[in-house]
């Protein structure tokens, strides 16, 4: 455990030791020690003991001292019971963590008894000492999403939205759950706010960044920001900034929990740069920005993808977890490849201690890109660049999401004989497998392709394909291994009409929720969503958030909760395009 990159102290590392337990993170999973005897203990539980409103989602787990030998766990040996009558559904491990998945969502309002008893054993074969029991209670009422709240009340048009949910949960009274951010117009220049939800409610727009609170000239304002949070409410947002003369800069945010950081920060963009995006690693403790920029220290000159990562600050019981308020933990600004050929919309996805992977375009003949990808480790930085994808085409829209272990899948379009086709590939111990086609064989045109990951390795994907006269949305989970094992195609169940602008956000215990615009039957726009659990698959039918004029840039992030905060851009009463709300729980 590296001193300044984990609290200091005993306890406090006990603590955080516990916090990254309860989310699945515990045990090695390495084989015991010959001549083992010593038997396994359970150290947390989730749902926890006593916990009520629990929602009917949930898939009930278990974290032990020790690795747990998977053919011990079944529903006798880890059951969960109501009123005496078991509850359907299925057991596995990983490591020292063992999940019950029911086979269906749980009642609503009902008390559930878990049971794990000494039939458990630890790879060496001894058992739990002491059967270990625990109770807890479903919401009163199913899940349903809460009516649109407006983020902003100021006068200019707003959008370009981006929007984050906490990846834990945070053990001060104060928990910051989610974050979104935008850009508004003031009627003279751009600028970025951000709105934080805090126990529940949002706390109002807050202004981020303009040129007058970073101190330069006005010039053409702000564009693209981009949000991801962390461990304990911490948040990075990340945007473009232009300088005017053609040049643009990277600048960013550190917000802290639950205060923000003083002022924004330059990390990047001498000249020229676009497409920032940031991811935090497994940990949620430290943040990986990456963007493109106009290289010109080396022949030839190109555009070429560059990164730079923020590291928390260290603290212990006596000083309070927070980072460096003036955002100096900023590191050097360094390239993640200097290829000849320009480079282009990196995206990147977070794993581990302080490692990433990311993906990017990579120009090739005077129309041409292939896919290209590195991958983060933190004692050896940024690996040798490979390519991802194999064919001639052109490649467009790619996604990558990273697992715990560092497997990760991305997806992307090509065009293969005048068909748009959604093709993967598997990161794994082999390096990147042979890309595969995901989408409808059956459909016609396939497009806008998202990708999450849970903390199994299990990867989720959606699209929007023409099929049966319309655009629908469509998903396939894939297992980890190799991607023909993924599901079936799937198409979510919706309104007729055309589906556009797929969002997919996922937690790491594998719930997930699809949102995106479509027009009914009347041509009212309107904003849809559907569910994913792992134990009752995808809703049978969408919810229908909110509908009006000018609907548009729908972002959804889920916790680890599995509660969703879904956040876009309409004309209000007055007709200005306005930043709304909803909440899934």
């Amino acid at each position: 455990m590296a001193i300044g990159h984990r609290v200091g102290g005993v306890l406090a590392a006990a603590i955080f030791g516990f916090i990254l337990a309860a989310c699945g993170g515990g045990g090695s999973g390495s084989p015991p020690p010959a001549g083992d005897t010593t038997p396994p203990s359970v150290l947390t539980t989730s749902p926890a003991a006593g916990a009520g409103g629990v929602a009917a989602t949930t898939a009930v787990s278990v974290t032990f001292s020790e690795s747990i030998d998977p053919s011990t766990l079944t529903t006798a040996s880890f059951s969960v019971a109501a009123a005496g009558n078991a509850v359907a559904g299925s057991v596995a491990a990983s490591g020292a963590v063992a999940t019950f998945t029911p086979a269906a969502p749980l009642a609503a309002g009902t008390s559930f008894v878990v049971t794990v008893s000494t039939a458990v054993k630890d790879s060496a074969g001894n058992p739990l000492a002491a059967p270990h029991g625990w109770s807890f209670a479903t919401a009163a009422t199913l899940r349903s999403w809460s009516m649109p709240v407006p983020l902003e009340l100021a006068d200019g048009a707003a959008g370009q939205l981006s929007v984050a949910a906490a990846m834990d949960d945070d053990p001060t009274t104060a928990a910051v759950q989610a974050t979104a951010v935008w850009v508004q117009h003031d009627g003279v220049q751009p600028s970025i706010y951000a709105n934080r939800l805090v126990g529940g409610v949002w706390q109002g727009a807050a202004l981020l960044e303009n040129d007058t609170v970073v101190g330069g000239a006005s010039a053409g304002g702000v564009s693209a920001p981009r949000v991801k949070m962390g461990a304990l409410g911490r948040a990075v947002t990340t945007w473009i900034r232009d300088n005017g003369n053609a040049s643009y800069s990277i600048w960013a945010f550190a917000h802290d929990q639950p205060a923000v950081a003083a002022a924004a920060r330059l990390i990047g963009g001498g000249g020229t740069a676009s497409d920032p995006q940031v991811s935090f690693d497994g940990d949620g403790h430290d943040a990986f920005a990456v963007w493109t920029e106009y290289d010109t220290g080396r022949a030839p000159p190109a555009f070429r993808i560059t990164q730079r990562q923020f590291l928390y600050a260290a603290c212990d019981l006596i000083v309070n977890c927070a980072w460096d308020q003036n955002n100096f933990g900023w590191r050097a600004t360094t390239l993640i490849e200097t290829a000849p050929e320009d480079a282009i919309s990196p995206q990147v996805s977070g794993f581990g201690q302080r490692n990433a992977v990311a993906v990017w375009g990579k120009a090739q003949g005077a129309f041409g890109l292939e896919l290209w990808a590195a991958t983060h480790a933190f004692a050896t930085d940024w690996g040798i660049p490979v390519r991802v994808n194999t064919s001639a085409n052109r490649v467009e829209k790619w996604v990558v999401a990273a697992a715990p272990d560092g497997s990760a899948t991305a997806v992307w379009i090509e065009s293969v004989a005048g068909r748009r086709t959604l093709f993967a590939s598997r990161l794994g111990g082999a390096g990147w497998s042979t890309p595969l086609a995901l989408d409808d064989p059956a459909g016609a045109q396939a497009d806008e392709p998202q990708v999450v990951v849970d903390r199994n390795g299990n990867a989720l994907v959606a699209w929007v394909q023409f099929a049966a006269g319309a655009w629908g949305v469509q998903a396939r989970r894939c297992p980890p291994g190799a991607l023909s094992g993924c599901t079936a195609v799937v198409r979510i169940a919706g309104p007729a009409g055309n589906a556009e602008q797929p969002r997919l956000a996922g937690s790491p215990g594998g719930d997930a929720m699809v949102v995106w615009l479509q027009a009914d039957a009347a041509g009212q726009r309107g904003l849809y969503a559907s569910g994913y659990t792992p134990a009752g698959g995808w809703a049978a039918s969408a919810d229908r958030v909110d509908a009006g004029g000018g609907m548009a840039g729908a972002q959804v992030a889920i916790d680890k909760a599995g509660i969703a905060t879904l956040a876009w851009s309409k004309l209000d009463p007055a007709g200005k395009q306005s930043i709304y709300a909803s909440r899934y729980r």
